[in-house]
């Protein structure tokens, strides 16, 4: 049984969630129920141990007979179906799913042993499949068939085309896809090599008895050479394989057409990638998703006569696609595995079953035990926040399981929408969840919130909304003002707080340039940028205040208001401030018929932009005429540095290089 499984079959939502009753448990101890319902709590997962029948646990007891070959789940995860040994009526036991006790078995049929090992699986209408070993070139390999619990027997493959022989065997792994039509095929894998067994399937009927073998290509790792490998199904075209020879493999079906049970033609396979936490084992990789994110439970005992790890599995989350890791080992599960007696193969067969955000996995640790677990992800939350123009970064950080409060080292990072100025994430956490919005990572570039006639101050923890708005940030790295005059300058500068009014900062003229947002009278085509700081540790609190003004850096022409009255000293309340400079306290020389033209200084002199004809005057401060030209669009003048005036179509303007 596999993630492929539970997908197709047994992720029903309506479908009541499985209570565990450990009153009704045999041979269990007070100090096993208290253990048992101990949870365990890994990062954002909550794990809860439901049962263990095990030689770790010393009550494997008459379960010893049942835990040596593999095992599948029922559509209502209510029973568990494990292939034993033995002949007739007891070759395949039934479990309670809810305590691990066993409740009887499938009916018998005769001429049916999995003596050597073998495999069960279970189809999307809930019948039955179990398979034996073949251990020699005319071994018969044997597929038996159930309906239903009840349902008399049937021998639903016999053949000896199955190409195996003592070594090459065939049956140890199995998995069924048949949906809920009766159409499917059935899978298996031969032991030592790259090779895999095939069986289409229509109207529940084999096309053939005998199979189609397929040699697998890689393209990441190496050459499959396992052996006593399990095969756990995701979907139509692909499944998880896992044996002795290596960590597990994900393996791509190309078939004949688009059908289940097209015919396959090709398969190629990755290799999961490996970590010095994750190790491997033999018996199986089922995948998952709970939480909206994959996951792989994985065997994690060793395969030889000495095992350094006692029949185990470990849990790993996996990238949202492929086979690559993300993130430690989650569990494992487990902690001290099921027993450390040797056997025939060392296998560790997980099935698991989701339902909503819980993932119950059952675990067969071969002649060692059984268990079972529930593994519960927190729910994802979506965070939308709208936060203060010209934010480049937005974090959170709060109680959440698995980055409690961490604003310095590795926060939550929200993304930016197609919104101004909106930024969102989905990250896991409960109804319960505190947090701030940060716009970098230290405590000081949090949110904050204004304060009447005071400064703004730190905001207090918010609870969980779906969408937010952040005011102001209590501390910046770095402000970048857009300002736009309404009257032709020369130049301007900008000075404020951050420094005691100390130095003046020149900013730098866009001719035309366009800002998105800035709506704001713009007669004179020219926007004028400038930025403090944006250094590692530069903070500006939001009540950094500043103001503009013209001329040169020794007269400071400072900005008013439209009629001519002192204006108050502007605040920062964003890392980017878009303002509009509706006059300054003196004329800046152009009158209103002239704002077309516009003046610039450059490095080497001036250039002046006319948009009609006109006639330019240039002039040193005893009043020698330098040049007279008649200019329209650009022109240019080298000048040596000091005062002089510039006369357009005679209308003076004093300029200073």
């Amino acid at each position: 049984m596999n993630y492929s499984l539970y997908l197709r079959r047994k992720f029903f939502y309506n479908h009541s969630l499985i209570t565990l009753n450990l009153i009704v448990m045999k041979k269990i101890t007070l100090f096993l129920f208290v253990l048992l319902n101990a949870v365990i709590v890994f990062g954002q997962y909550t794990i809860t141990p439901l049962w263990e029948f095990s030689i770790q646990k010393g009550n494997l007891g008459t379960a010893a007979d049942d835990v040596k070959n593999g095992f599948d789940i029922s559509n209502d995860a209510t029973k568990l179906y494990l292939s034993t040994r033995a002949t007739d009526a007891n070759q395949v036991a039934i479990y309670d799913a809810t305590t691990g006790v066993r409740t009887g078995y499938l009916p018998g049929i005769s001429g049916y042993v999995s003596q050597y090992g073998g495999d069960v699986a279970v189809d999307d209408n809930g019948a039955i499949y179990a398979c034996n070993v073949i251990i020699s070139s005319s071994g018969i390999l044997k597929i038996v068939r159930w309906a239903n619990d009840a349902a008399t027997p049937s021998t639903y493959i016999s053949t000896t085309a199955h190409g195996g022989d003592g070594t090459k065997r065939v049956g140890y792994g199995m998995d069924v896809k048949i949906n809920t039509e009766g159409n499917g095929f059935i899978v298996m894998h031969k032991n030592t090599t790259d090779e895999f067994l095939f069986w289409t399937i229509t109207n529940n009927i084999p096309d053939s008895q005998d199979p189609i073998t397929i040699k697998a290509t890689f393209e990441t790792g190496t050459i499959i050479t396992d052996s006593y490998s399990r095969i756990s199904i995701i979907n139509d075209n692909s499944f998880w394989f896992d044996g002795s020879g290596g960590l597990a493999r994900l393996v791509a079906i190309t078939k004949s057409g688009t059908a289940i049970n097209a015919t396959p033609t090709s398969l190629t396979y990755k290799t999961m990638n490996s970590r010095t936490d994750v190790y491997y084992g033999v018996g199986g990789a089922a995948e998952f998703n709970i939480g909206g994110l994959r996951h792989l439970v994985f065997a994690a005992n060793n395969h030889g006569t000495t095992l350094t790890e006692g029949h185990m599995s470990r849990i790993q989350r996996l990238e949202p696609t492929g086979v690559g890791v993300s993130g430690a080992v989650i569990a494992t599960l487990p902690s001290a595995g099921m027993g450390k007696t040797p056997d025939g193969s060392h296998f560790v067969k997980p099935i698991v079953f989701v339902k909503g955000n819980d993932a119950y996995i059952y675990l067969m640790g071969g002649f060692n035990g059984i268990s079972a677990f529930k593994v519960t992800a927190l729910p994802m939350k979506t965070f939308t926040v709208t936060v203060p123009e010209g934010t480049e970064k937005v974090y959170v950080a709060g109680s959440f399981t698995e980055k409690n409060w961490d604003a310095t080292t590795d926060p939550y990072e929200l993304t930016p929408t197609q919104n101004p100025n909106e930024f969102t994430g989905t990250f896991p956490c409960g109804d319960d969840i505190q947090y701030k919005y940060l716009c970098g990572k230290d405590w000081d570039y949090e949110e904050g919130v204004f304060d009447g006639a005071n400064d703004p101050k730190r905001s207090t923890n918010r609870s969980y909304n779906v969408t937010d708005i952040v005011p102001v940030w209590y501390r910046v790295n770095k402000i970048t003002f857009i300002v736009t005059p309404k009257a032709q300058v020369i130049n301007l500068f900008v000075k404020g707080s951050w420094d005691g009014w100390t130095t003046a900062i020149e900013m730098s003229p866009q001719g035309g340039a366009m800002v998105k947002g800035l709506r704001v009278p713009n007669p004179t085509g020219i926007v004028y940028f400038a930025t403090i700081g944006g250094n590692p540790g530069d903070k500006f609190p939001a009540n950094t205040q500043y103001k503009y003004y013209t001329n040169q850096i020794q007269n400071e022409n400072w900005e008013v208001n439209e009629d001519g009255s002192q204006r108050d000293n502007r605040w920062a309340i964003a890392p980017v401030m878009k303002d509009y400079i509706p006059r300054f306290d003196n004329t800046t020389g152009l009158s209103n018929t002239h704002e077309t033209a516009r003046i610039i200084r450059t490095l080497t002199g001036v250039q002046i932009f006319t948009e009609t004809e006109a006639t330019i005057e240039i002039f040193n401060a005893n009043g020698v005429l330098i040049e007279k030209t008649i200019s329209i669009g650009s022109y240019n003048r080298a000048l040596n540095n000091g005062l002089y005036l510039i006369l357009i179509d005679g209308e003076t303007t004093k300029f200073i290089k």
